[in-house]
């Protein structure tokens, strides 16, 4: 019965959790907030979901790349039929669905490993979390990662393994989060050390038969991502990485302590964000102090220890691109609950001390979260790391509206953004164009066409000045396709 009215209380206080995640949010699913805080990357989620309506098709990739797939787009399809619209708000609840859901799987293996009260604390907090993670539920970005991460780390701390299914299980989901966002599988080498060395699956025959019923789910996970590439028909958007080196991964540790670190734990945000960080390291470093060499704890802390060696060492990520630390964080979190849980054992003036901690990240969270939406709300939180679009869209869309245009052209960081809050089609030029053959077929489009600038304005383009920009288009893609084929 105890376990029972256990279980009974953990539903309780989760069910809060997702309820206090949505009322938070209320501003971003209702107007004006539904059509402002919106990117051009988070747009295309959105686009790419209605076009798999419209052509009742599926599609595996984000456009114009082989990294990113289409997970989002398809939550979105799926609560867009049921609501009869694939829309900001179908997409915005598509991404809550994900990272509830993905919050529920960190729950449990949090629960399974370091006990209910801290797995409960992390929820609590996450619910509304720092800027750069609260980001995610109005800018979707990495929210697939955070998602088939999540699912892959409560996969291996829920269970021992002990059959071959488990480890055909673990590949299929390496292989999913591969397609899904190859972030999503800094949990894996973490997982394998875990299973191999505290499972049991150790010796040669064991180890043979674990590898490929491994790699079997791996090529089975992996099928979205063959089939996303039988449907690539243009030359593909490369990112511009770094070249690597020691100092480079030195200037990299630099960037994290000085900058990248505080935006990680929210302590940016705030007059007393410096205290802020102060008690999280504190807490996190007590509830680190006493871990054991158990299972789970063990494979936490190699997961956490992969995500900050991508961080530092990989040339994908930079600074100011905390997602790719998206399953760092529950971690972080969960060792600063347990600090908690700890303080709370100890004396009646540490447990003052705890209560006191517990408030302090959840004012600097949930009060910051709250003057967040009420700034996107009124048109404020439009601008995104250094991008352009900075602008509140609301004239332009009117314009847009009223223009009874065919095709518009804007740069990248503004054209898809506007598309998908207009449903005029917008074609990128003089920057990334992850729909370059679309863009070349709008381009020939009889009609009105628009120029959208960098500051809103919607300019009406005379004939010689649509002729220019679609000889522009062109000649990009042409550059394009010279320089693939070389």
């Amino acid at each position: 019965m105890e376990n029972a009215a256990r279980r009974r209380l953990d539903a309780v206080l989760f069910a809060a959790s997702a309820a206090a995640f949505v009322v938070l949010r209320i501003p971003l699913y209702t107007q004006p907030g539904l059509q402002l805080g919106w990117n051009s990357d988070s747009a295309l989620f959105g686009i790419i979901a209605r076009e798999m309506v419209r052509e009742s098709k599926v599609l595996w990739f984000f456009p114009g790349q082989d990294y990113l797939g289409t997970l989002t787009s398809m939550f979105a399809v799926a609560v867009g039929l049921l609501m009869n619209d694939v829309g900001p708000l179908a997409l915005r609840l598509a991404v809550a669905f994900e990272l509830i859901l993905g919050l529920f799987f960190f729950w449990d293996a949090l629960r399974r490993t370091w006990g209910r009260g801290a797995a409960h604390l992390v929820v609590f907090w996450l619910v509304a979390g720092p800027s750069w993670f609260f980001k995610l539920s109005y800018a979707p970005n990495a929210e697939q990662m955070f998602l088939v991460g999540a699912a892959i780390t409560w996969f291996v701390a829920s269970r021992r393994f002990e059959t071959l299914w488990q480890w055909a299980i673990l590949g299929i989901l390496g292989g999913l989060g591969w397609w899904a966002h190859r972030g999503a599988v800094l949990v894996l080498p973490a997982a394998v050390m875990t299973v191999v060395w505290f499972d049991g699956w150790r010796g040669w025959r064991r180890v043979t038969n674990a590898a490929l019923a491994f790699g079997a789910g791996i090529a089975l996970g992996c099928l979205p991502l063959l089939a996303g590439r039988l449907q690539i028909d243009q030359p593909l958007y490369r990112p511009v990485t770094a070249v690597w080196s020691l100092d480079r991964a030195a200037q990299r540790l630099v960037e994290t302590l000085m900058n990248d670190f505080w935006t990680f734990l929210g302590a940016r945000e705030h007059r007393f964000g410096v205290l802020l960080a102060v008690v999280m390291v504190s807490l996190a470093a007590a509830g680190a102090s006493r871990l054991r060499r158990e299972r789970n704890s063990v494979f936490l802390i190699i997961s956490l220890a992969t995500s900050l060696g991508f961080w530092i060492f990989s040339t994908n990520a930079y600074s100011g691109a905390t997602r790719y630390l998206a399953l760092a964080l529950p971690i972080v979190l969960g060792l600063a609950a347990r600090g908690v849980v700890l303080l709370w054992s100890w004396t009646p003036a540490a447990r003052v001390v705890a209560v006191a901690a517990v408030l302090l990240v959840a004012v600097s969270y949930y009060g910051g979260r709250i003057l967040e939406t009420n700034r996107i709300a009124a048109g404020k939180g439009e601008q995104h790391e250094q991008w352009p679009g900075g602008f509140d869209p609301r004239p332009a869309l009117r314009q847009l509206r009223d223009g009874d245009y065919r095709a518009c052209y804007a740069d990248f960081w503004i054209a898809y953004k506007l598309e998908w809050l207009s449903g005029v089609p917008f074609i990128p030029y003089r920057s990334v164009d992850r729909t370059q053959m679309r863009s070349i077929r709008l381009a020939a489009l009889p009609g009105p066409k628009c120029r959208v600038g960098m500051d809103g304005t919607v300019s009406r383009l005379s004939a010689p000045e649509e002729a220019a920009l679609r000889a522009e288009t062109v000649a990009h893609h042409l550059r394009r396709a010279r320089s693939e084929s070389r």
